[in-house]
Order: structure tokens, then sequence, then C-alpha cells
């Protein structure tokens, strides 16, 4: 019982402190709403300045047309009116947790489809609203891109979908050249070349050929294989689809890889046992040493006692065995 009054007493504390901690951070959120809206004016505000800006301009531009277009110029030169977007985009506000982006700015030297992509998935998780996908696009642009969309004249884009055909418009050089087909014709795994090295090749190949057949794939990567024991199990039992495919030639890959090292096991085997017979070779032949030649028994005597007759005889030094004949002169 005791156990269990203490059990819940800290279950309590816990409880305790979590709501304390939510009151907290709820209470600096209303701070910090506070701040924000006191910092920047709100949307009816902006909108009433707005109204008024607009009509003293079409009051003046009812006096003398050629004043609107000077308040104007004057009014861009400015830099308040240096985007090409209507004001409607311009009054919405950022994502309040927006952090920027963390890709590359595009150059205008890349495919701008591309582009187009990774900047909505990125933009795409904080908010779907249109006018946010407007504000942040000129902050994933540089160089000739920014110089490009510095040009576009103001006013002129009303939503992001007509903001993404003026930049793919303009950029459309940039796309890469999209191949056909053919060039997979020409396709062969060489020789010496692996089946994962083909398998790589052809498959990098057919990534840049857009809205390719899967069966015509498949027909020509069966096609540029080389005899052996993938094209033969093709051959005896065809593939359905490229899955299929890919997933038989795994096999096969890990085989001939498994055949390549064993290969080179062996070589390396035969090298290490070649080495040491070298080895044992020359230790024996160093261990071999010049034996002195062998005199017969009445050579020596002669020689010893210094007659001629024993300077002319040279007895050729020989194995002694059993069956060995002695010349007459070496008999004792």
């Amino acid at each position: 019982m005791a156990m269990q009054r203490r059990n819940e007493e800290e279950i309590n504390d816990l409880r305790r402190r979590n709501e304390e901690e939510i009151h907290a951070l709820r209470r600096e959120n209303e701070e910090m709403r506070e701040m924000f809206h006191h910092q920047q004016p709100s949307l009816s505000e902006r909108e009433s300045t707005r109204q008024t800006v607009v009509n003293e301009t079409e009051a003046r531009g009812s006096m003398h047309p050629s004043v609107t277009h000077e308040t104007e110029a004057v009014r861009c030169a400015k830099g308040t009116c240096s985007h090409p977007f209507v004001d409607r985009i311009m009054d919405v506000e950022l994502p309040f947790r927006w952090k920027g982006l963390t890709f590359e700015p595009y150059d205008g030297t890349t495919n701008p489809d591309e582009h187009i992509s990774i900047f909505s998935t990125q933009v795409s998780l904080y908010s779907n609203h249109d006018a946010v996908f407007c504000r942040i696009f000129p902050t994933s642009l540089k160089e000739a891109a920014l110089s490009w969309f510095s040009s576009v004249p103001p006013n002129s884009i009303t939503d992001f979908d007509m903001l993404v055909d003026k930049f793919n418009a303009r950029f459309a050089t940039s796309k890469p050249h999209h191949i056909g087909s053919i060039p997979l014709i020409n396709v062969r795994q060489e020789k010496g070349e692996s089946l994962r090295n083909f398998m790589e090749r052809f498959g990098k190949l057919t990534l840049r050929i857009k809205n390719l057949d899967p069966n015509v794939a498949l027909h020509h990567l069966i096609t540029a294989l080389r005899p052996g024991p993938f094209a033969d199990s093709l051959c005896k039992k065809p593939a359905l689809d490229l899955d299929e495919l890919r997933a038989r030639a795994a096999k096969f890959m890990q085989l001939e890889e498994l055949r390549e090292f064993r290969s080179q096991a062996q070589v390396g085997e035969n090298v290490e046992r070649g080495k040491g017979k070298e080895k044992n070779n020359s230790q024996q032949f160093k261990q071999r040493e010049p034996k002195p030649p062998r005199f017969c028994l009445l050579h020596t005597l002669q020689l010893q006692q210094g007659t001629d007759f024993g300077r002319s005889i040279e007895c050729r030094p020989h194995s002694i065995s059993a069956k060995t004949a002695y010349p007459p002169e070496c008999r004792h």
C-alpha cells in the first residue's frame, strides 16, 4: 500500500509539472504573438494605406496622364514596386517557422524543371499557399536567373503558375536534350565487362530516355548481353518484365563476383607457393658445398716420394662402390 501511494504521489507530481510547463509555454506564445503584431501593421491598415495611394494616383492621373507614369516610375525607383507580383501576393505573410531554402540557388545553367520540383517540394513542407510560393521563389535564384527576375515588369504576375510558365520559357534552352530509344540498339556488353557494370551502364542510359516503354528496354537489354550463364537462363525461361530481370541478374552478379574472388585467391596461393619453392631451392643451393677431389692411395704415395712416375700419373676422382673396376696402377 505504501508503495502504491508513493507511485500515485509521483504521478500527480509529474502531472502538475507538465501542466505548469504547458501554461508557461502558452504565456510565451501569447507574448511573442503580441510583439509580432505590434511590430508589423495589420492587414486592414495596409489595405487602407494602399487604397489611399491608389486613389491619389488615380486623381493625379485624371488631371494629367504623364503624372501617373512619372509617379509610378519614382515609386519603382524607390524600391516599393521592385517585384513583379501584384499587391495581393505581397500582402500574404510568410510562414511563422520559415527558415529559408537549403539547396543551391538556380543560376540558369541547369534544368529549370528540376529546380521547380526541388523548390516546390521544400516550400510545401511549410505552406501550400500560392502567394507564399511566389514570395519565396526569388530567394532560390542567383546570377543570370536573378537578373531575369529583376527585369520582369511590375504587377505582371498574378499567381505561381504564371511565374513558372515565364521561368520555363526564359530558361528553356537549359533543359537537357531527351534522346529516344535508338541509342539502345548500339549498346552491347563488352568483352571482359562484368554483368554488374553492364547493368549499371544500361540503367544510366535508360534514365536519359523520356517515356521509355519498359518492353522496349527489356528487349534491348536481352539482345545486348554476351553469351553466358545469364543469357542462357533468359533463353530457357524469359523474364516477364524488367523487375524480374533485375532480380535474376542480381543472383548471377553474386555468383560472378564469387567466382572472380575465388580465382584471384587461387592465383595468390599459386604465387605464394612458387615463392616458397624458389626460397627452398636457394637455401638448398647455398647449403651444398663443393667436395674435394678424391685420389687413389698409390698416386698419393708416389706424389709424397716425389718420383717422376708419380707426377706423370693422374688418377681421376671416382665414387667407390662394389662394382667399380680399379685401374692396374691403383690396385694394391
